[in-house]
């Protein structure tokens, strides 16, 4: 299984491959996005999109855990309605 990376491991490798393409303006023409979604996307105001994630190797993987709360919980603890 591969291993989960946050936003900042994104635009960690963002500007790895900014540096290796030469610049930033480089790697988006590159990948066909514009210099300045490259610049929001690792300043952090925006989100990387299909684009960039593409350009980097890396695909978006949206999952969904239990808090431990609400009615699921209380059923798994035996407190719950039967």
């Amino acid at each position: 299984m591969a291993d989960d990376l946050t936003a900042a491991d994104v635009r960690e490798r963002l500007r790895a491959a900014c540096k290796a393409a030469g610049s930033q303006a480089a790697w988006a023409g590159r990948n066909k996005v514009t210099a300045a979604y490259v610049s929001d996307v690792l300043a952090g105001r925006r989100d990387p999109g299909e684009s960039i994630l593409r350009g980097l190797g890396l695909v978006r993987v949206t999952i969904y855990r239990d808090a431990g709360t609400g009615p699921g919980a209380r059923m798994k603890e035996g407190k719950g309605d039967v």
